[in-house]
């Protein structure tokens, strides 16, 4: 941030990244991201609580609730209203496919693929943290 601004406004910074790219990202906004005041619009709630102090939830136009991260994700009648709960869809051994909604933060994830330089550590986040 060359001008080093006051306040900093992203609309949808993970957007599109890959994987490392992302996590670049949420590093980044993170430390501040380099100014006194970073908004966030995002529909990723995995990287909410890594990024955020406050949050702001919008429905309609308007401000449907306001809180911490933590606070703002324990509340699952509110993610269902305004529509942030990630659908999750697999098939069963029996051949049926199944759907429902997935909170943030519980997904398995996938180990690193092996690769001939050293990967940094992961922070990883679980439910209770």
């Amino acid at each position: 941030m060359i001008l080093n601004p006051d306040v900093l406004l992203l609309d949808e910074p993970t957007t599109a990244l890959d994987p490392r790219s992302q996590s670049h990202m949420i590093d980044f906004l993170s430390a501040g991201g380099g100014t006194q005041t970073t908004v966030t619009a995002t529909n990723d709630l995995s990287i909410v609580e890594e990024i955020a102090d406050r949050c702001y939830v919008l429905d309609g136009g308007r401000v449907a609730a306001r809180g911490t991260p933590r606070e703002i994700l324990a509340d699952e009648p509110l993610l269902r209203r305004a529509r942030l709960l990630h659908v999750h869809r697999h098939r069963h051994e029996s051949g049926v496919l199944h759907s429902h909604p997935h909170r943030p933060g519980h997904h398995d994830h996938i180990a690193p693929a092996l690769s001939s330089s050293p990967q940094p550590p992961v922070k990883e986040k679980g439910p209770s943290s």
